[in-house]
């Protein structure tokens, strides 16, 4: 029922359903904010990313995986 209110199940809905947003769109045009903004290189910002502690990144690129027997 919900995506029937949302808008979000195509464009002709049944009689009896009342649609109280164009969920469809809303999703449309902010996906497509999102992949603008990813393309330009916009997003992530710095405020959105998380940094590795200097002297970790070596050991991660360095890590391999213990040999159990």
């Amino acid at each position: 029922m919900f995506h029937d209110v949302l808008g979000l199940s195509g464009s002709r809905y049944p009689k009896f359903v009342r649609v109280y947003v164009e969920g469809v769109q809303l999703l449309q045009e902010g996906l497509s904010r999102w992949a603008a903004d990813v393309r330009s290189g916009e997003f992530p910002a710095a405020q959105e990313s998380y940094r590795i502690l200097d002297g970790l990144r070596g050991a991660i690129v360095n890590w391999t995986p213990s040999k159990t027997s």
